[in-house]
């Protein structure tokens, strides 16, 4: 019976040990598996749940994402819709504990703001830093960057609302603040 008992003792320590390498293996694989993820796949894991953005001189706010791509993510905010450039991130407040890996690159910032001047939404656009570039009407989106009609946000665009034309390059454009939802 001792023999019966000590060959059990020994059996239950190499399973506890074969269990606690195995758990260390798994361990290291999701490390390994984290450390290939991309911040763009982790935001797509997050589509539905709401997340706190900080950009560059811009107030801290919450976004319930929507749609991401590889060059920025948007969704619905308290004052409408809100498209992100990540490339101007600096911290999103969020589990982010998903991931959805996708082969297809998705719709460029750039077509994103073409969709914007397509649909002749109000917009505010926004800089790294917190300025606000201009407010207006997106008329034309070039390769790399935007010519806006400046008009006051509270009136559609017509022709005699419009104060001014400016001309944005992308890389400038933190975020643009929608009215009505695009994304």
């Amino acid at each position: 019976m001792r023999w019966d008992a000590l060959f059990a003792d020994l059996e239950a320590e190499w399973e506890a040990g074969r269990t606690a390498q195995q758990l260390a293996d798994a361990a290291e694989l999701t490390r390994g598996e984290w450390a290939q993820l991309s911040l763009v796949e982790r935001l797509r894991g997050a589509i539905g749940t709401v997340v706190r953005v900080r950009v560059r001189g811009v107030s801290p706010f919450e976004l319930r994402v929507q749609a991401v791509s590889s060059d920025w993510f948007g969704g619905a905010a308290s004052a409408g819709s809100v498209v992100v450039s990540l490339a101007h991130v600096l911290t999103i407040e969020a589990p982010l504990s998903a991931a959805v890996v996708d082969a297809r690159a998705g719709r460029s910032f750039v077509s994103v703001l073409r969709l914007l001047a397509r649909s002749r939404s109000t917009v505010e656009v926004v800089a790294a830093g917190g300025d606000e570039l201009a407010a207006g009407t997106i008329d034309r989106v070039g390769a790399d960057h935007v010519d806006l009609a400046r008009h006051a946000r509270d009136e559609p665009r017509r022709q005699a609302s419009v104060r001014g034309r400016v001309t944005i390059p992308v890389a400038a454009i933190a975020l643009v603040r929608a009215r009505s939802g695009v994304v």
